[in-house]
């Protein structure tokens, strides 16, 4: 038994290793099910071989039988390194059923083989194991420009793929080219005849190709790889990218090794990478039980997640895309999105202190305002009560010399008591009128993001803004005229100090608009003609109206027209009050020199109620 029978002994054992491990791999696609058919029909080669030489060894014949048997693998290898080829690169074949047309060729050799002692040696005249001593048939040259086509369009495909996405001089390249010349140049020695060789040395030379490419899809993954323009363009987004074969093989991009600092491969077991990460491991079984869950539901799933990276806290927001092919809709892997989002939260916590900063400021504002109109308020009434205190002093010291005095007669008494019951008389309505004036100013100070959600009546509303805005109208020279066109049980939704704190500022801005002129202000409320259920409150004045450069910008940013002496809180700060808290809507009506007519419109409570809210009693005592 010489050197060359053994080696090919020893590729037979080699082949039937390989499918035996190839037949533990879990993880199937549709390259390993043609990488499985390359092993077989290398398997019917080689053994083939074998036992035609011991059989020849032994009685000096060629059993035939055992040459067809070999024939098995020479024909159809061909096509399945074709598929093998195909497959590095699309993962998956499309359309399965045009395959068929490619097996049709080595078919016709393959019949031609079994028929040849009939067929008048269409395949080969003379047979024999040694190359240089078969006389060979045309339907021969059939096979092998068929076969070289066929290895040609698999070489072609697996060294562009190789080449794309790892270069041309990089390892698995170098495996795959060495691979691919050993069978070819043996082949063409033994066709051309070259050397004296057994037939059997080409198989071995395929063997070898076989293990070659079986090493370059274990040890380098050529099954997961991702061609270099997607890498590149992956590399360069700011944002982490994940896929994830049906397999769980996993590839990302460099963000999101960055981010999460593995120093790994960019293929890898996802799941496994994050349980090995203490910190990681919520996220890991999350991510495991939601993919599950999307192989049955093709929808696109997103949620947030805190993690602890870097020793600090992050905020991501990811997005599970699953990922199908175009025209038979097969689920083949999904795409993870990892967006941080921690600086837009901070951003957003930076956003909202500073909104609750501004609407303290103009809170502010408005309670100076209103201990402005407290002092003038409560100035006569106390100037009153301290009259009446010091006339009922006087009418004391009175009564009390008259004690004793034989002069003063009952009537007397009488009529020193009447004066005393008039004067209590007279005080009385002051005092009534100051403790309306501290109720009023003790709701208003309430903190205007206070999140109870009340109810008050337009009457109520209407009574508190006439109570509040009347220092200011007398000091602007101003007078406000109130319609209420609403049933007096009306009731609105919300806040009612936040609704007294925006009419009081737009009528603070009308009476500053005449510019201490005597003019008037009305204050209409009435039904909402366009919006169903809703009311509609509108404060008109007759000055100069809104210049034109402010009118688009008035609601969306903090815009004024009082220059140096105002801040553009008041408008601006209303508009988002009436739209978050009261759910309705604010616009406006100005004409040149005609006057500026302000428009609230929310809705009442029977609208409000038919969405599910629930409101409480807002007491005004």
């Amino acid at each position: 038994m010489d050197f060359s029978f053994i080696l090919l002994c020893l590729s037979s054992l080699m082949l039937f290793i390989l499918f035996a491990f190839s037949l533990k791999i879990r993880r199937r696609s549709h390259l390993y099910y043609a990488f499985l058919a390359v092993l077989v029909t290398m398997l019917f080669w080689t053994n083939g071989n074998i036992l035609a030489w011991i059989t020849y060894q032994q009685t000096g014949k060629i059993v035939m039988g055992f040459v067809k048997l070999w024939y098995i693998g020479n024909c159809y290898l061909p096509v399945f390194l074709y598929l093998t080829g195909i497959l590095f690169k699309k993962d998956r074949l499309e359309r399965t059923w045009r395959c068929i047309f490619l097996f049709l060729p080595p078919t016709i050799s393959y019949l031609t083989i079994l028929t040849n002692e009939f067929n008048g040696g269409l395949f080969y005249r003379q047979f024999s194991l040694m190359n240089t001593e078969v006389i060979l048939g045309p339907v021969f040259y059939f096979h092998s420009a068929i076969s070289y086509l066929y290895l040609g369009l698999a070489i072609y495909h697996l060294m562009t793929f190789s080449t794309q996405t790892t270069g041309l001089f990089s390892r698995q390249s170098l495996i795959i080219m060495t691979a691919t010349l050993i069978p070819i140049t043996v082949n063409i020695i033994t066709t051309l005849r070259l050397i004296n060789l057994p037939v059997y040395y080409t198989s071995i030379a395929f063997s070898i190709t076989v293990f070659l490419f079986f090493i370059s899809i274990v040890k380098y993954r050529f099954l997961n790889l991702t061609p270099i323009a997607i890498q590149t363009v992956l590399d360069k987004m700011s944002d982490s990218i994940v896929v994830i074969s049906d397999n769980h093989i996993t590839y990302s991009n460099n963000p999101f090794l960055e981010k999460f600092q593995f120093k790994t491969t960019k293929l890898y077991n996802l799941f496994e990478l994050f349980n090995s990460h203490p910190h990681l491991q919520v996220l890991g079984n999350k991510l495991e039980k939601k993919i599950e869950i999307l192989q049955e539901s093709p929808e696109i799933h997103s949620f947030d997640q805190e993690l602890f990276l870097n020793n600090d806290v992050h905020y991501f927001h990811i997005e599970i895309t699953p990922l199908y092919t175009p025209n038979n809709n097969v689920l083949w892997g999904f795409l993870l999105f990892f967006k941080d989002t921690t600086q837009i939260r901070k951003a957003n916590d930076i956003i909202h202190r500073n909104q609750t900063m501004l609407i303290e400021q103009q809170h502010l504002a408005s309670l100076g305002q209103l201990i402005g109109g407290i002092a003038h308020n409560m100035r006569t009434p106390i100037m009153s009560i301290s009259g009446g205190l010091e006339a009922l002093r006087d009418l004391v010291h009175e009564y009390e010399i008259s004690l004793g005095d034989n002069t003063v007669t009952e009537d007397d008494h009488r009529e020193i008591a009447a004066e005393m019951i008039e004067w209590i008389k007279k005080t009385k309505p002051f005092c009534s009128y100051m403790s309306d004036i501290i109720s009023a100013v003790k709701d208003q100070a309430v903190r205007l993001n206070e999140s109870s959600m009340s109810k008050f009546t337009v009457t109520e509303l209407l009574k508190r803004i006439d109570l509040l805005m009347k220092h200011e109208l007398q000091m602007g020279h101003c007078i406000l005229l109130i319609d209420n066109r609403m049933p007096e049980e009306t009731e609105l939704p919300g806040t009612m100090n936040n609704m007294i704190q925006i009419i009081g500022n737009i009528i603070v801005n009308a009476i500053e608009a005449y510019e201490d002129t005597q003019s008037k202000i009305e204050l209409i409320v009435d039904e909402c003609n366009t919006i169903r259920n809703n009311i509609r409150i509108s404060i008109r004045d007759y000055g100069p109206g809104l210049p034109e450069q402010v009118r688009g910008r008035i609601f969306k940013e903090m815009t004024t027209t009082k220059g140096k002496k105002g801040t553009g809180l008041g408008l601006y700060l209303s508009y988002l009050t009436i739209k978050g808290k009261f759910g309705g809507t604010m616009w406006f009506d100005t004409v040149t020199n005609q006057g500026t007519t302000f428009h609230i419109s929310i809705p009442t409570i029977q609208a409000s109620t038919t969405t599910g809210g629930k409101y409480h009693e807002e007491k005004t005592g």
